[in-house]
């Protein structure tokens, strides 16, 4: 008799703990808004324990699934961002060689104009090089 009754409470306060998982199971789907599984009387005559470990092992994968999209996401902004900064200092680099570029030629064209104003040399050379200079882009 005491065996039984000892064995009863034992189940019982499985049935409790149970129980109490599941409900709480419960709560955070109706907070999800799905009702995936629809609420049972009797824990122990359906499958709700294996049913909880199912949503238990799903929700962990659930978060690791968004950690590991969070992390793409981060990596792929980093990513994006590094590019922005290698193309800006290209860029910057670029505009810099251009300028330079812009800079030699405007002073040879000034001791060209120096030199012509000095001998009376036609003005031929100077007319080419600002045409080679127009079709390179440095102005």
């Amino acid at each position: 008799r005491l065996r039984q009754i000892r064995k009863n409470r034992r189940e019982n306060a499985s049935a409790r703990r149970i129980q109490h998982q599941y409900r709480r199971f419960r709560a955070v789907q109706r907070r999800r808004g799905e009702m995936a599984v629809r609420i049972q009387k009797s824990v122990r005559a359906c499958g709700c324990r294996r049913r909880f470990a199912a949503w238990k092992e799903s929700s962990r994968r659930i978060q690791r699934q968004a950690r590991c999209a969070l992390a793409r996401r981060k990596c792929r902004a980093l990513a994006v961002r590094r590019q922005i900064a290698t193309e800006d200092a290209v860029a910057g680099r670029q505009c810099f060689a251009n300028s330079l570029e812009r800079l030699k030629a405007n002073l040879f064209l000034e001791s060209m104009r120096r030199r012509q104003v000095r001998r009376g040399v036609t003005s031929e050379l100077e007319v080419l090089f600002l045409s080679y200079c127009w079709k390179t882009g440095t102005k």
